[in-house]
């Protein structure tokens, strides 16, 4: 579990640095928006990533903390993570490149998560072992 555990933080970290980067592009060349009002107030400011990196992989070590347990629940709650953090980037890419724009809300991103979390949790069999 202890090597899931490790790779799961390094992508979450990496794919948070990445959400950091390309929002900032986003918002300060003036083609997209933060969606996120807590994370909003923070965009603009000096420590921005930081902040963000911080907040996030916080946020996953107390999950860990919490779900370490449950490894099917841990495992579904990071893989969760990670498929929507990628979703979220790609969305920033394609908008930087003039792609296309998913108009991702605050209600649509609460309801991609869910979604996220239930087919990852359904997909795990109960008896699966973490390496």
């Amino acid at each position: 579990m202890q090597k899931f555990f490790v790779a799961s933080l390094f992508i979450i970290i990496l794919l948070t640095l990445m959400d950091a980067l390309t929002t900032q592009l986003v918002v300060s060349s003036g083609i997209g928006y933060e969606v996120n009002p807590f994370v909003k107030s923070y965009l603009l400011g000096k420590y921005f990533i930081e902040f963000k990196v911080l907040i996030m992989s916080s946020a996953f070590l107390l999950a860990a903390f919490l779900l370490r347990k449950n490894e099917r629940l841990l495992k579904a709650c990071s893989v969760a993570v990670t498929m929507f953090y990628a979703i979220v980037v790609a969305n920033n890419i394609c908008v930087i490149f003039g792609l296309f724009d998913l108009n991702l809300t605050m209600p649509k991103l609460i309801m991609l998560a869910v979604v996220l979390f239930l087919i990852s949790f359904k997909a795990i069999p109960s008896s699966q072992r973490l390496p």
